[in-house]
């Protein structure tokens, strides 16, 4: 929290100084600089509720949604789903596209060498 407040405090101030008919700041720099000038250190952590309210709820959000999509997902990917899977391309989307379609690969081959050895045992029985 204590880094993130003053990176969401710069950066809140220089975009909306940025849409001002008269911009104060020049560069990021500069904004930076004359914001601690200024203000001086307070000056960096003004909006610390609002961030602390925003990244808590964006946190817990993101952990019910993750923990719920685990779940389901384990419902239909046998294995355990993890980071360790990702080719360097691909997304977590990505991953489960390609589990799901490499798992009805898996079970159409099966089905096809079930088919093949049906086929040998029949011939087999037509020989004799």
């Amino acid at each position: 929290m204590f880094v993130v407040t003053p990176m969401e405090t710069f950066k809140v101030r220089l975009i909306h100084d940025k849409f001002m008919p008269n911009p104060r700041y020049r560069n990021l720099f500069h904004g930076i600089y004359t914001i601690f000038k200024k203000e001086g250190m307070r000056g960096c952590y003004k909006g610390l509720l609002a961030t602390i309210l925003k990244q808590s709820t964006n946190q817990g959000v993101r952990f019910l949604v993750y923990e719920d999509s685990k779940k389901v997902l384990k419902k239909y990917i046998p294995i355990a789903v993890s980071y360790t899977h990702l080719r360097a391309h691909e997304t977590p989307e990505h991953l489960v596209c390609r589990l799901l379609l490499e798992k009805k690969k898996k079970k159409k081959n099966k089905k096809t060498q079930h088919r093949k050895q049906n086929k040998k045992k029949k011939r087999k029985t037509h020989k004799r």
